[in-house]
């Protein structure tokens, strides 16, 4: 998986270490140069600005085919969007497909036709800078296909 930067990430990390190389704490930096303030880490807020990045819709399903769809906005890079069923041992993939930048809802599909009654979602993962991932899920549905 490809990894996913959101604008300003990398500019409010070399702030806030230059602001520690100092010896100030992040936890007294200004919010106007992107770096922490009121308690807050640069970490914890990179985090967010990250996971505010993934965008997931509504999974569905019409006929015997479940469709869910997502996006990512205001990040460059890719994310993998899937649809997830429930077994009995946690979640499986069933289907995937790339986001390739921002800017466009990426759909995905799986023909469930003849696989019995299971729960399906949507997820969509990126993979940071730092190595670790993020993600967002959407609503679960319990469907007899």
């Amino acid at each position: 998986m490809n990894k996913l930067v959101c604008a300003g990430l990398a500019t409010a990390t070399m702030a806030v270490g230059a602001l520690l190389a100092t010896g100030a704490s992040a936890a007294a930096a200004s919010p106007a140069t992107g770096q922490s303030s009121a308690g807050q880490t640069a970490g914890t807020e990179n985090a967010q600005m990250l996971q505010d990045c993934l965008q997931i819709g509504l999974t569905s399903r019409a006929g015997n085919t479940i469709k869910g769809y997502g996006s990512i906005s205001g990040c460059t890079g890719r994310a993998t969007i899937e649809i997830w069923r429930s077994r009995f041992g946690g979640w499986e993939t069933m289907s995937s497909a790339i986001v390739q930048g921002p800017g466009y809802d990426q759909t995905v599909f799986y023909d469930c036709a003849g696989t019995g009654t299971h729960t399906f979602k949507t997820v969509i993962m990126a993979k940071k800078l730092d190595g670790s991932y993020i993600s967002k899920s959407s609503n679960q549905i319990r469907e007899s296909c």
